[in-house]
């Protein structure tokens, strides 16, 4: 189950917190027909990352944020472990696609998406680490929980 939301920070407790369901995390984060939309979107993407043997993929972003009625996009880690990555390129190349702030993601699934496993160039932690981070209060790293999914069910 999905914990509510800190009410001073909006970020979820520090941590992963599995969803019981792709039904819950519709229910608790598609209030709005922006948000309504984007899972959508979001629920075409895992349909691609389960036909690579992705077996589960983190959400995150200003989209799991409670005061955030509009937000900009979604973000997803996705598992790539024991995953031929080759292979997973010639399926959808549009999850390798970093150029242009992710404009293709975007465009496609309007969420963008990074390897679990991958090395975040910014501060040598994995994007699965990076993303349980806040560190635009530069003041501060502020500690955040993000949402696990495990799409080998769905």
């Amino acid at each position: 189950m999905i914990p509510p939301n800190d009410s001073e920070t909006h970020y979820l407790p520090p941590g992963i917190h599995l969803a019981d369901s792709l039904q819950e995390v519709v229910a608790r984060f598609g209030y709005s027909p922006e948000r309504k939309k984007m899972l959508c979107k979001l629920k075409d993407a895992i349909s691609i990352l389960k036909d690579f043997g992705c077996k589960r993929i983190f959400l995150d972003g200003s989209f799991l944020r409670d005061d955030k009625p509009v937000p900009g996009d979604y973000d997803v880690v996705w598992d790539d472990a024991g995953l031929d990555l080759d292979e997973c390129y010639k399926m959808c190349f549009t999850f390798f696609k970093f150029d242009n702030k992710r404009a293709l993601q975007k465009k496609e699934f309007l969420g963008e998406f990074f390897r679990a496993g991958l090395i975040n160039a910014d501060n040598g932690k994995t994007f699965l680490d990076t993303f349980q981070q806040d560190d635009r209060p530069k003041s501060r790293t502020l500690s955040k929980g993000i949402v696990e999914i495990n799409i080998d069910n769905l």
